[in-house]
């Protein structure tokens, strides 16, 4: 609940921040709600660092179908920790 109110606070706009942090908030629950399933209704489970690994994953590839996204020093860093191509930004 201090994630989500947290981002309801801090993330209004469209920023990549901001499209970052609810991503990663959707993943995070989407993945953690899969592998509560799969203990629960198959006795399958996997590492955290597996289920945290994919959640990364997933979001790593999503931020590669961004579109219009502005090329400032703020989101190059980001773009940068995240391991991604610059050629994501916009020239403009």
């Amino acid at each position: 609940m201090d994630e989500i109110h947290w981002g309801l606070i801090h993330c209004k706009d469209c920023s990549i921040q901001s499209r970052l942090f609810k991503l990663c908030l959707a993943a995070s629950v989407y993945n953690i709600w899969k592998e509560r399933n799969g203990r629960i209704f198959q006795q399958i489970g996997h590492e955290s660092t597996s289920v945290v690994r994919l959640i990364l994953e997933e979001v790593k590839a999503s931020m590669t179908s961004w579109r219009h996204v502005s090329r400032s020093a703020t989101n190059i860093c980001l773009i940068l920790e995240w391991g991604l191509s610059v050629d994501l930004l916009c020239t403009v």
